[in-house]
Order: structure tokens, then C-alpha cells, then sequence
């Protein structure tokens, strides 16, 4: 992360990564480097598959549904659940769901 603060400049956070000794932002621009600061955040502590349903969430700034959440390539579950296809949402997937539906 590229924090900016200052006097004369607005206060602003940046997604950054350093290669081979150079920084380079996380983006096309400031904007989106600006957006993809605020995602890394937002999922720094969640696990992987939290992190998906957030990043899916965020990409649908009128909301959505849980059944759109679980029928999203990005947040299938990538292993079956015992007992269920290759796909579906597990219970403990729908626990989360649910909080998106509110």
C-alpha cells in the first residue's frame, strides 16, 4: 500500500507492488489502483473463498442476490462437498450468503 498525505495534496491510498526494485501500481491508474487499495484492505483478514464473495459484491455496486453470489463462477466451491455436486453451496456457504441478503 502507497499511502499519500500531505498538506497540498488530497489523502489517498494506492495499491502498489514492488518488482525488481521498482514500484508499479496495482492498476491502470490511480483510480483503479485507488480501488484495488480499498479491496485488499477490505479482505486482508478473511479467507480466500470471503474474499471472493466480497470482490464479487463490490463488482455489483447495485447488489445482488445470494443465489447470484452462488451461482458465480468466481465463488463456486472449487472441491464437491460430501454428499453434494461439484458446484453447489454447502451450508456453511449459505450462513455467509445470507448476510449478503440483508
Amino acid at each position: 500500500m502507497l499511502k499519500v498525505t500531505g498538506r497540498d495534496v488530497a489523502e489517498a491510498e494506492y495499491a502498489a507492488q514492488i518488482t525488481d526494485g521498482s514500484w508499479t501500481l496495482m492498476g491502470d491508474d490511480l483510480a483503479a489502483a485507488a480501488s484495488t487499495a480499498v479491496t485488499l484492505r477490505a479482505t486482508a483478514n478473511l479467507s480466500d473463498r470471503s474474499g471472493e464473495v466480497l470482490r464479487f459484491v463490490a463488482k455489483h455496486p447495485a447488489g445482488v442476490r445470494a443465489g447470484d453470489v452462488a451461482k458465480s463462477s468466481t465463488c463456486r466451491r472449487r472441491r464437491p462437498v460430501s454428499g453434494q455436486p461439484s458446484g453447489s453451496v454447502a451450508a456453511s456457504d449459505e450462513s455467509l450468503l445470507s448476510l449478503l441478503e440483508t
